[in-house]
């Protein structure tokens, strides 16, 4: 990974019909991202998972969908 860049983790629930965010945290470095991401994921919890690079393009996210 190249240094200085950040990343947003976002977590959704699937309610009447749609995504809705409920948890959103950004400003992370690739390693924090990725366990908060991990954490998110192993609670089983929700419908999709989103773990996206902040160099101003959607270069790498990973997604997650239920």
């Amino acid at each position: 990974m190249r240094k200085g860049l950040y990343w947003k983790v976002e977590a959704f629930f699937f309610k009447n019909g749609e995504y809705q965010l409920q948890h959103f945290i950004s400003g992370m470095t690739h390693k924090k991202a990725r366990e908060y991401y991990w954490g998110l994921h192993d609670t089983n919890e929700y419908a999709m998972l989103k773990m996206t690079c902040l160099d101003g393009s959607k270069a790498y996210t990973r997604q997650y969908n239920v």
